[in-house]
């Protein structure tokens, strides 16, 4: 790393990177997961240095110096190397404290287990070794990372806190201790839960910093967007030129830069046209802005205002499978057959625990077929 990253790095740290500073260090950590663990240690260094116990002077501390000028000079000289050593000792052990590992800082807060309380289906888990299928009761530890396949969902527990991640979604823990645990979502969806307390979160790539008071947020990352919603209690949301308060209800989304706004009641999805088009179908329809759109497992950019549309290959169509789900974990999603040309569009039955959502398109050849 360059050494004007560095610089920046601690002025951002310190609260007086300048605008520019801030968005070329926002820019590098998206590309380099170094320079992202490195501006994370250096917050976990200051945060530790601020935690250390401050120590009045003496109350006698003149005096002594008055009686030592009036010593002898053997009794000064001594006097003064013992200050010297005691001074210099002092000096060794803030410096040792500034350039260790952060793990290993003095820390006012107790260090608690991590512990997967709840796995389904395919979740892996990175650790130092290498990699395996997470289970129940496996304890994670800073730097792991775990991510979630499809269909899959993993429920991280600490003390009261409760970190909640969704199918095809990534994470990595980056403090496991009772004062302020936070992990990172890497992509995906995520829930956390401070049931007496504080938890945070952060977002690969940004510098933003959503930090959860007894209530909980929900999270959505993609390549995208970025939205934060709060369930419960209150949110705080800090980064690059932005610093606001969500109260229950109420979403944002970081990459537009809009104001917080409220939440819809629920999760909606349509499907509004079809129409074949050469060799594929072409899947247009509406959901909630904010949320994420799978057809056939391809994940689709949903517009400002919700709408987004596929290019389905004929080979795939007969099984069309449109799903939705948004920050807080709600989902939608709704099976449809195709049938030939001509004929209405039926929908395959759900399993008995998924709503099923009715269709309203039908098929519609179009001029050139």
């Amino acid at each position: 790393m360059s050494p004007k990253l560095d610089d920046i790095i601690l002025r951002f740290v310190d609260g007086v990177a300048s605008a520019t500073e801030r968005e070329q260090l926002q820019q590098a950590t998206r590309q380099d997961s170094e320079l992202q663990r490195r501006l994370e240690r250096t917050r976990s260094i200051v945060a530790g240095l601020g935690d250390l116990e401050v120590i009045d002077p003496p109350r006698d501390l003149v005096a002594t110096a008055r009686a030592a000028a009036g010593a002898t000079p053997s009794r000064l000289r001594l006097g003064l190397l013992l200050t010297f050593a005691t001074a210099s000792a002092a000096l060794a052990i803030i410096v040792f404290s500034l350039v260790r590992a952060p793990s290993d800082l003095p820390t006012s807060t107790p260090v608690a287990r991590m512990v997967a309380s709840a796995v389904t289906g395919d979740v892996t888990h990175v650790q130092q070794d290498g990699e395996r299928q997470a289970a129940v009761g496996d304890i994670v530890t800073n730097g792991q990372q775990l991510t979630t396949g499809t269909g899959a969902m993993l429920t991280l527990t600490l003390a009261r806190h409760q970190f909640t991640i969704d199918e095809k979604s990534s994470v990595e823990i980056i403090d496991t201790s009772l004062g302020t645990p936070s992990l990172m979502l890497q992509h995906g969806v995520a829930r956390v839960a401070a049931h007496a307390g504080t938890v945070e979160s952060r977002l690969r790539g940004l510098l933003h910093r959503v930090v959860v008071t007894n209530g909980e947020a929900g999270l959505l990352h993609d390549q995208s967007r970025t939205v934060v919603t709060c369930i419960a209690g209150t949110v705080s949301i800090t980064g690059p030129q932005v610093s606001e308060i969500l109260i229950t209800g109420q979403e944002m989304d970081l990459r537009s830069g809009s104001a917080p706004v409220a939440s819809k009641s629920e999760l909606q999805l349509e499907i509004t046209s079809t129409r074949a088009h050469g060799d594929t179908i072409d899947v247009v329809g509406h959901t909630n802005p904010n949320s994420q759109v799978w057809v056939n497992d391809e994940l689709l950019a949903v517009d400002e205002d919700g709408r987004f549309s596929s290019n389905v290959p004929v080979s795939q169509a007969g099984s069309i499978e449109i799903r939705a789900r948004d920050a807080s974990m709600r989902r939608q999603q709704t099976h449809v057959t195709w049938d030939p040309p001509g004929q209405k569009q039926t929908e395959r039955p759900l399993p008995h625990n998924e709503q099923p959502i009715e269709t309203k398109w039908r098929w519609q050849d179009s001029d050139d077929r």
